[in-house]
């Protein structure tokens, strides 16, 4: 039904919000949240602003890692992705086992391919 219109203005008068228009709001929020917020810069001498590369995780230390490495501890020592670690096994290039969904090496492993031995 049609809505009336004022009769001083002619205009249409303002409904308060419905349920249904709120739903949308809150659907539309969800589906496209703030921006975040700006990334921070540097200057560098000579070379002006630059973004600064958000901080990287924690090296692992190897006296804090057991005698038998995993996949990803292995990955994370020598800075590469899991699945580059998967590459040169599968190359002969690295050392490690695979164990039914495991994939283990032994430390002293590691750092021999690390010494290039």
């Amino acid at each position: 039904m049609p809505r009336k219109r004022s009769t001083e203005t002619g205009e249409l008068p303002v409904d308060p919000d419905t349920e249904r228009d709120r739903e949308l709001r809150e659907r539309r929020d969800r589906a496209y949240p703030p921006a975040p917020e700006p990334t921070e810069w540097a200057e560098q001498e000579g070379e002006g602003r630059q973004e600064v590369p958000p901080p990287s995780p924690p090296q692992p230390r190897l006296d804090e890692l057991g005698d038998v490495l995993s996949l990803e501890e292995v990955a994370a020592l020598v800075r590469t992705t899991p699945e580059t670690v998967l590459k040169w096994h599968a190359a002969g290039d690295f050392p490690g086992r695979r164990i039914g969904r495991k994939f283990l090496v032994l430390k002293t492993a590691v750092v021999e391919w690390l010494a290039g031995g």
